[in-house]
């Protein structure tokens, strides 16, 4: 069985709102998916909280799906194994640096919702 974790916003743009609804229904058989979510009101107050928070979970888990930049940083510092990176907003080069800096410590896959992200992100030195 694959035990999939989704991390996003604790209140998530229309987009993440309906990709992670999207997959929670349609992701059935073998797999065991759970959400969590950061920000006021969610299951965690802040990155930090969160990452302590996940830290125990990613043991148990096969992949994270981290949907944005707060979710990403969270997934990273819990120290997951596998990470799939949606971003929910288009990255700066700053963010496109960062993200490099993540990309060489954890195995981290990235789907871009727009071509247009993903030719930036190339050219930014995304593989």
């Amino acid at each position: 069985m694959i035990r999939l974790l989704h991390v996003h916003d604790s209140q998530p743009d229309f987009q993440t709102a309906r990709g992670v609804d999207a997959l929670m229904r349609k992701l059935t058989g073998d797999f065991a998916v759970d959400t969590r979510s950061i920000g006021q009101g969610g299951d965690f107050g802040n990155v930090a909280s969160a990452a302590m928070g996940l830290r125990a979970e990613a043991r148990h888990c096969d992949l994270v799906h981290a949907w944005g930049s707060v979710a990403l940083a969270a997934a990273a510092f819990a120290r997951f194994g596998r990470i799939v990176f949606t971003p929910t907003v288009f990255p700066s080069r700053r963010q496109v640096r960062w993200l490099r800096a993540v990309m060489s410590m954890r195995d981290v896959h990235i789907v871009c919702p727009a071509a247009a992200m993903q030719r930036t992100l190339i050219e930014r030195g995304i593989p």
